[in-house]
């Protein structure tokens, strides 16, 4: 499917009917507590991109599966290739997180993120943005590689 909302478009092979089916069957049985969420990112998967606001990629899901999803996954990854730009959070796609899941709180939707072990260290109170363990300030990282 295809939709464009604001400047951005989102280009998907993705089915929302098959989805929605999905969804109808499973109420029809008796299952409607089943929460579907929409999943972006995975490894090697892409980050946000930093060249949009919240507000315009928070649109743009929300009109094409606003209607047939509960919230979005984030799921936010690296990338096999040590020297991509995808092993590293940029601030603006953090805030854009941030920002996302605000706007879907306010209108009803669940959010999840969960972080790999690769970038969450319960000993250090910062969060590193570098998903390929190559921080120079996180002696830690060189456990993991």
């Amino acid at each position: 499917s295809t939709t464009t909302a604001g400047s951005t478009r989102i280009d998907s092979g993705f089915n929302l009917t098959c989805v929605q089916n999905a969804r109808d069957q499973l109420d029809k049985e008796g299952f409607d507590d089943v929460v579907f969420l929409a999943s972006t990112g995975g490894w090697n998967g892409g980050h946000l991109d930093d060249t949009r606001s919240a507000d315009d990629i928070y649109l743009q899901w929300k009109a094409w599966g606003g209607d047939v999803f509960d919230g979005i996954d984030f799921d936010l990854e690296g990338n096999n290739d040590m020297e991509s730009a995808l092993n590293v959070f940029t601030i603006k796609c953090l805030d854009n997180i941030g920002e996302i899941s605000r706007l879907a709180k306010l209108d009803g939707y669940q959010i999840s993120i969960v972080p790999p072990q690769s970038y969450l260290d319960l000993g250090y109170s910062k969060f590193s943005r570098y998903v390929n363990l190559t921080n120079p300030t996180r002696a830690w990282h060189s456990e993991f590689s």
